[in-house]
């Protein structure tokens, strides 16, 4: 009897063994309500400003702090770009020292 089942009904009874996987259950679920948060934000973005208003005015100094983080980001984002090859400060300044505490030739320190 199993082998007179054609190829669409094995799939078909395969699909409903995976979606019983309590796991795939759970994945699904999860994704239903992503799906469902996203269309209510969509339709009342007021209520999601309010929300962030009142939590700015709460907590300034974590606001703050995350403005300081951003600059700081930013900043090493556009050091970076200026300087490609990765000149460190240590490097600026080694690299004169050594030209001046070696003699000229000719000149033999003993």
């Amino acid at each position: 009897m199993n082998e007179e089942r054609t190829q669409p009904e094995r799939t078909e009874v395969e699909d409903e063994r995976v979606k019983r996987d309590p796991l795939m259950e759970l994945m699904e679920m999860k994704r239903k309500q992503r799906e469902q948060r996203k269309r209510y934000r969509e339709k009342h973005p007021e209520i999601f400003l309010e929300q962030e208003k009142r939590y700015r005015k709460s907590h300034p100094e974590v606001i703050r702090e995350q403005n300081r983080r951003y600059r700081q980001k930013i900043k090493r984002k556009k050091y970076r770009e200026a300087h490609p090859e990765g000149v460190c400060k240590h490097q600026k300044t080694a690299i004169p020292r050594a030209e001046e505490e070696t003699p000229p030739e000719g000149v033999c320190k003993y």
